[in-house]
C-alpha cells in the first residue's frame, strides 16, 4: 500500500505473490495477443541453471477492476520452456491487467520470489 489515508492505493509492481530461495525469472516480458490471451516470456540459461530446468511455472494475471485473477499452476509449463500462454476470460478484454511470474521446485519444497511483468 502507498499513499496516506484516505488516499491509499496498491503499488502492484511492489507486490510479491511468491517468495523463496530459487532463482527468480530473468528478462521477463509479456504481450497481449489479438485473441486477448497473454504470452509471458523469460530467459533461461541452460548451462548455469541446468538443475532448475523442470521448475514449475507460476503465473498470475490480476484484474483490479473485477477484483479477480487467474493462476496458471501445474499446467506442465516449466522454466526451460521460456514462455507461457495465459488464456484470459472474456471479462478481461481491455481491462487493466497486472502480471506476476515465479517458479516452484518440482516437489513443491521451495519457490522463487515473484517478479512483476510489465506489459509495456
Amino acid at each position: 500500500m502507498r499513499g496516506e489515508n484516505p488516499d491509499l492505493w496498491i503499488d502492484y509492481p511492489a507486490v510479491l505473490v511468491a517468495r523463496g530461495n530459487l532463482a527468480a525469472p530473468q528478462e521477463v516480458s509479456a504481450e497481449r495477443l489479438p485473441d486477448n490471451d497473454i504470452v509471458i516470456k523469460w530467459s533461461y540459461n541452460r548451462r548455469s541453471d541446468k538443475k532448475r530446468a523442470r521448475d514449475k511455472t507460476l503465473a498470475l494475471a490480476y484484474f483490479p477492476e473485477a477484483q479477480q485473477g487467474i493462476w496458471s499452476i501445474d499446467d506442465g509449463v516449466v522454466r526451460a520452456d521460456e514462455q507461457i500462454r495465459l488464456k484470459l476470460p472474456d471479462m478481461a478484454a481491455d481491462k487493466e491487467t497486472h502480471l506476476y511470474l515465479a517458479f516452484a521446485a518440482v516437489n513443491g519444497s521451495d519457490a522463487s520470489d515473484s517478479v512483476y511483468v510489465d506489459m509495456g
